[in-house]
């Protein structure tokens, strides 16, 4: 016995080891994927510094070296952070977001206090900065000042300033020095004794100064200065004294132990801290690449520096700058993606809804089996000034990436790290928006025989190029596209794309790309022969497991089928079929489709302004719907959607960051073939769905005990089948050997295996 249980032990440990090394995350698994470039305030306990980015959190502790990430996924409220603070007595952080709501970090857990984000008010609840004293959290925003006990965890009050005619002011700053608290507005300074009974009473309150527009106050041991755009104060008597004039902007002033830290910025991408002592003088400066949002000090006096592009920066006086930037992609906007096998590709780039660029130097991010790899401007030489990325992808035959820019081109990048740009002097005809040396990539597509089809916008003589793996470039003129648009390949070889100009153009070129003779296209809109789309402007596209394109519009969605080539009077153009609901009613006929994503077992993502919806294989049906209501995701606003089918993650591109979700279905095969079941063994408290992955397309699964006896049986969604545990009764089934048994609906292809559950 003694021997089996060792044996039992061991065999079970291999089982868990084996499928630990390909997969690690269960069925239902939310991953935030954001950016920790971005910071935007810091704040330290002196050995432990707290960084706000404008998506998320992060901390790291000097002395062990070691940062921590936190999002929704793990317990914060909200996204799109705006500043924060630190209040040693009771060893709290305040964390503020854009939309008014705050959370307090303690102990590794968030609290949240909504009050001031629920109020009811014409204004924005923007947070301007945070000012501790004494246990109280003092916030600077468009309401005023919000008072906050740190102790309690309660919003206490909040103080109103009003102009005339009873116009609420914003509140710029707020700070406590001596026997007074100041608070600054657009226009005015105001000052009242903190023993004053009526603090909340804006009557109360002195008007001190109405000359200069104060952004700033900081209290700096029980010294109080005060910034303008381009001026340092302090204040004597109720006088305001300039200490310094600047020859650039002043965009924070923020204190240190015995010194003051003025953030410079002196252009876009250069900035400078200034460090001014308690003799007010300037003893100390030094560069930043950009302009530095926010600085605070250590114990050691090391200089801890908010960078909203480089992230957190530590300052040693004696060992230079050290960068803290937790792995993430390059920014949170996900304008292309691409995902196979654990390899996933991020464009950042972007375009307006006029199709207009944005100009974003973000380049492109990639995530392999963990581990973050950022290409962009000045750290990724081969794209120089390269902008707005917005498609991207990979031939998994070559493994060459393709990632193709709304103003300059096409990138090309091989697996040896050869690199090649396709833009000005190349095959592709020059803007007509922006002129020669401009070319603007809409989408791509790589076919069946490994060819890249890149599709442009603003390019009314050729709006569709083809690129072959022997490097021969074709072009093809669609007579029915204005402009370029986002295509798709059926398994005809027919080229599907969305005009940008309206309407779903197919097109055909009949295998010979050199001549285009040959070629036809037909261009569906709305109404009935006419193509049946439920509205002219097409948002997106898919291409299903059954060879049917799913057709996103700003009025829904719709499906084709059986539309092949050549298009003329005796072989009629087809039109979309719309589905309907169990209500009769259209298939999400008033939402406005973003993206659709095609999973392993044929369901239909679809993205919309209001989260995503799951349809099933048919699309009549909604098997979920996913928002910020129901689940970790920053924004309903999907941009951009894609699914991983060997690991059945989907990828969520929102407007305010990536998020993934490991699904239930991936890919099916032809062969059951590297079968892995997760978790196994099964641990006694653990309640979650089990996967048995590896399995050929819609394979039957039985589940019996060691005798036999039928515990569960499903089908396979794609290639993994999922079991949640129970057996037919709902009962957990007791510890021991349970057998699993895989066939095709031939009865060929069959699989035995184990699974484990431990007591």
């Amino acid at each position: 016995m003694r021997f089996y249980g060792r044996f039992l032990f061991f065999i079970t440990l291999m089982l868990f080891v084996s499928y630990a090394r390909a997969q690690d995350k269960p069925i239902g698994y939310w991953e935030s994927l954001l950016p920790y470039n971005t910071a935007l305030g810091v704040a330290t306990d002196g050995t432990t510094v707290f960084t706000v980015t404008g998506q998320a959190f992060f901390t790291y502790n000097v002395l062990t070296d070691q940062n921590q990430t936190y999002s929704k996924i793990d317990g914060m409220s909200d996204i799109g952070m705006q500043c924060i603070g630190y209040d040693p007595l009771t060893e709290t952080v305040i964390l503020c977001y854009q939309n008014g709501n705050i959370d307090l970090f303690k102990d590794n857990t968030f609290y949240n206090i909504p009050d001031l984000k629920l109020l009811t008010v014409p204004t924005s609840k923007y947070v301007n900065q945070v000012y501790i004293e004494d246990g109280k959290a003092y916030l600077s925003n468009s309401l005023g000042v919000t008072e906050i006990d740190l102790s309690e965890h309660a919003i206490i009050k909040t103080l109103k300033f009003y102009a005339k005619n009873n116009n609420l002011m914003e509140v710029k700053s707020f700070a406590g020095c001596g026997n007074y608290y100041y608070a600054a507005t657009a226009k005015n300074l105001y000052r009242v004794a903190k023993t004053n009974p009526e603090l909340i009473n804006f009557q109360v309150w002195q008007n001190i100064d109405s000359t200069d527009s104060i952004t700033g106050l900081v209290n700096v041991n029980d010294s109080l200065f005060l910034s303008t755009r381009r001026k340092l104060f302090t204040i004597t008597n109720d006088t305001l004294l300039v200490l310094n004039t600047f020859n650039t902007n002043i965009v924070n002033i923020s204190a240190g132990i015995k010194n003051l830290f003025i953030c410079l910025s002196s252009g876009v991408s250069n900035g400078s801290i200034q460090v001014m002592n308690m003799q007010e003088q300037l003893v100390d400066s030094f560069d930043c690449v950009y302009p530095p949002a926010q600085a605070t000090q250590l114990h050691n006096d090391n200089i801890c520096i908010a960078c909203p592009t480089d992230g957190l920066k530590i300052r040693d006086y004696f060992r230079g700058t050290k960068n803290i930037i937790p792995p993430g992609p390059s920014s949170p906007y996900s304008f292309g993606l691409y995902a196979h096998n654990k390899d996933l590709y991020i464009a950042h780039g972007g375009y307006n809804d006029a199709y207009f660029a944005q100009a974003k130097l973000t380049g492109f991010s990639n995530l392999y089996k963990g581990k973050w790899t950022q290409y962009k401007p000045g750290t990724y030489k081969p794209i120089q000034n390269m902008r707005d990325f917005t498609s991207i992808t990979r031939d998994e035959a070559s493994g060459i990436v393709y990632a193709g820019s709304y103003l300059d081109g096409l990138f090309i990048l091989h697996p040896d790290g050869y690199t090649k740009q396709v833009n000005t002097d190349s095959i592709l005809d020059y803007s007509i928006a922006y002129g020669s040396g401009y070319h603007e990539i809409l989408g791509m597509a790589i076919d069946k025989f490994h060819n890249l089809w890149v599709s442009t916008m603003f390019n009314p003589q050729h709006q569709l190029y083809m690129l072959t793996p022997d490097s021969v470039w074709y072009k093809f003129n669609i007579p029915r596209i204005a402009y370029g648009g986002l295509p798709i390949i059926d398994d005809s070889g027919q080229i599907w794309i969305a005009s940008a100009s309206g309407g779903l153009v197919v097109f055909n070129h009949n295998n010979t790309y050199a001549n285009t003779t040959d070629d036809t296209s037909y261009i569906l809109t709305e109404g009935i022969g006419n193509g049946n789309l439920p509205g002219g402007n097409v948002t997106a596209l898919a291409k299903d497991l059954e060879n049917k394109i799913w057709v996103g519009t700003s009025s829904g969605i719709a499906l084709v089928t059986n539309c092949n080539a050549p298009f003329n009077t005796h072989n009629p153009p087809c039109d979309a079929e719309i589905p309907i609901d169990a209500n009769g009613e259209k298939m999400l006929g008033t939402e406005n489709i973003t993206d659709i994503a095609i999973d392993g077992g044929n369901r239909k993502w679809i993205g919309t302004i209001r989260g995503v919806y799951v349809l099933s294989p048919d699309g009549k049906a909604i098997l979920n719907h996913y928002n910020t209501d129901n689940s970790p995701l920053p924004s309903n606003y999907i941009r951009k959607l894609t699914i991983d089918k060997a690991t059945g993650d989907i990828y969520f591109g929102t407007e305010l960051g990536l998020m993934s979700y490991h699904g239930a279905a991936t890919e099916g095969g032809t062969t059951n073939a590297n079968v892995l079941v997760f978790p196994n063994p099964v641990a006694p408290n653990y309640i979650g769905p089990i996967a048995i992955n590896g399995l050929v397309t819609s394979a039957k699964v039985k589940i019996t005990d060691i005798s036999g006896q039928l515990v569960y049986q499903t089908t396979a969604l794609g290639g993994q089948a999922i079991w949640n545990g129970r057996d037919y009764t709902g009962r957990k089934p007791q510890s021991g050997v349970y057998l699993i048994f895989v066939s095709d609906d031939a009865g060929k292809q069959t699989y035995g295996g184990k699974i484990i559950f431990m007591q």
